[in-house]
């Protein structure tokens, strides 16, 4: 008699344990999962500096003030030719991490933290220089960086996360660098 209670209550809380193993899955894992992926892929293309694919994961407008501030940002036609490689050069050392711990889910809309890390240009170019290879030498050389964290919001789309704060300053600060003057190039 003893033993069928104690395996009835070792059957029970095991089922119990399961039951919240399976209900926390069903809360927490689908919709946490897919919005690394979607802070994943947003960050990636961020990077590579397309701005028609960066508005289609987001819920801008094709021609919103936004869009149109991301094509001119990474129009390098308007840019010298020092400065688009400056700019380049940056760029390369910039990488990122999703904070996976720092998700929340609320039904249709969800936030990240992506913490994206660079070169600390600014530091690389406090010893003097006289011309862009000099430049891209001080950046290459430099091992201090500086990070920058912007908490990615995303809201549901049908069956996509879609970025919503574009407008968010953390984005601006991130591309700093695309602005900052070279004493080399006089002025913009």
């Amino acid at each position: 008699m003893k033993g069928t209670t104690i395996r009835k209550a070792g059957a029970a809380a095991l089922a119990g344990a399961m039951m919240l193993s399976c209900a926390s899955c069903m809360l927490f894992g689908p919709n946490k999962k897919e919005i690394v992926e979607a802070a994943d892929t947003f960050a990636g293309t961020l990077l590579k500096q397309d701005a028609g694919k960066i508005v289609k994961l987001t819920n801008e407008k094709k021609n919103s003030d936004a869009a149109e501030a991301l094509e001119l940002l990474f129009d390098d036609s308007w840019y010298t030719e020092e400065q688009n490689k400056f700019i380049d050069a940056v760029a390369d050392t910039i990488t990122y991490e999703v904070d996976e711990e720092s998700v929340e889910v609320d039904k249709e809309e969800a936030s990240v933290d992506v913490t994206f890390t660079m070169v600390d240009y600014e530091k690389a170019l406090k010893d003097d220089y006289s011309d862009i290879d000099e430049v891209l030498d001080l950046l290459e050389d430099c091992e201090d960086t500086k990070e920058v964290e912007i908490t990615f919001e995303f809201e549901k789309d049908d069956d996509e996360w879609l970025l919503s704060n574009l407008k968010d300053k953390g984005f601006g600060k991130l591309f700093d660098y695309c602005s900052y003057e070279l004493d080399i190039m006089g002025e913009l």
